[in-house]
């Protein structure tokens, strides 16, 4: 195989298909892949820390935020490194620093995805107060201080 042959082959092993998400037609749109649900709409409040992004995804439910689900308090939670970094990625990846990965920012069905970081509920094994984030413009991840940086909040649930 050609360089550009393996690349391609890499995209396109890598992008998100058109349905890998489901439009559940209540504020929420399910991970086909992963049965894990997302709230619809992701930009529902403004930048948090990460104490009340936590916070403000335990209180969510049906009434708030466009949902109509059924959801009650404490079925909400900040999602995973690995599954914020899955939702561009086609099978649902992680990856290291240096890996390369095709990332797809997440558009259709889901509504004002921001290009900024977003918090995930996964804290640093070395430092407790610090938390992964994942940047939806270009998937990549980091990590920084719960308690000195605002970031966006996008929650997610089991699936039923």
């Amino acid at each position: 195989m050609t360089f550009l042959e393996v690349a391609l082959s890499i995209m396109s092993c890598n992008k998100v298909p058109e349905d890998s998400f489901k439009d559940n037609g209540d504020g929420t749109v399910t991970d086909t892949r992963t049965g894990v649900i997302w709230l619809k709409n992701a930009n529902s409040c403004p930048n948090k820390f990460w104490h009340d992004a936590m916070a403000y995804c335990s209180n969510l439910q049906s009434g708030d935020a466009g949902l109509t689900d059924g959801s009650v308090a404490g079925d909400w939670r900040l999602p995973s490194k690995e599954e914020l970094q899955g939702i561009g990625t086609d099978p649902p990846a992680t990856w290291e620093i240096g890996r390369p990965f095709v990332w797809t920012m997440p558009g259709e069905p889901f509504t004002d995805v921001q290009s900024d970081a977003y918090w995930s509920g996964t804290t640093e094994v070395l430092h407790a107060d610090v938390a992964w984030l994942v940047g939806m413009k270009d998937g990549q991840v980091g990590g920084t201080y719960k308690s000195t940086a605002a970031l966006c909040v996008w929650p997610v649930r089991a699936g039923n």
